[in-house]
């Protein structure tokens, strides 16, 4: 009965609770084909840290493609490669604003381990909504994004009791806003606010070849 205890709360505690956006927005809703950028970024939260570099691509006017890769430091565990590819999709609406769908999809593991137990986590995270955007000036632009988060994990357990695995997916309601300053026609900075569950910083640059 000790053995069945300990075992269940050890998987208890180890749930992955990482929800996030993943590599920042770090852009506008306004894409021309042609366009390409490249986006160096870091994430901070209390559990979890991300840094990354993404690259995109105008494939055609009003559609953007872009994938990305970085490093995640998650609290307790081993830094690990992070991967990311989505898109956006300028809508035609006639506003003082610029309005895009945007989907980016997510996938990492890591592992960790303490006290003869080792743990395995696969995470992947599937982030979709609608993106605005408005340039007040030559120089500065502002965004922000509104949908949902939701992701999908398995993780195992090896631990002198034996082998144990589990998994489990959430959904939840991610908000996202940031402003863009241009130094030049070419380099950017960028502070973005995301919260997905917890609040997330981002700083940055974005070069526009």
């Amino acid at each position: 009965m000790k053995r069945l205890v300990i075992i269940l709360l050890v998987c208890g505690m180890a749930t992955p609770a990482l929800a996030f956006l993943g590599l920042p927005i770090a852009d506008d809703a306004n894409t021309q084909v042609g366009d390409m950028r490249v986006t160096g970024s870091a994430t901070f939260e209390s559990d979890v840290n991300l840094f990354g570099g993404r690259f995109t691509y105008g494939v055609m006017d009003d559609m953007a493609v872009f994938g990305g890769a970085g490093i995640i430091d998650v609290d307790g565990a081993d830094s690990e490669p992070y991967f990311q590819l989505g898109t956006q999709y300028k809508l035609p609406v006639d506003a003082a604003f610029d309005l895009a769908l945007r989907g980016a999809f997510g996938l990492t593991s890591f592992d960790d381990s303490h006290a003869g137990w080792k743990s395995e986590v696969d995470l992947w995270m599937l982030n979709v909504g609608a993106l605005a955007s408005m340039q007040i000036d030559h120089q500065f632009t502002i965004y922000g994004f509104g949908g949902i988060s939701h992701q999908n994990w398995e993780y195992s357990f090896r631990s002198p009791y034996g082998r144990y695995s589990d998994s489990g997916s959430d959904t939840e309601l991610a908000i996202a806003g940031g402003a863009i300053y241009a130094l030049d026609q070419n380099i950017s900075l960028f502070g973005e606010i995301s919260h997905i569950d917890d609040l997330f910083i981002s700083i940055g640059a974005r070069f526009d070849f």
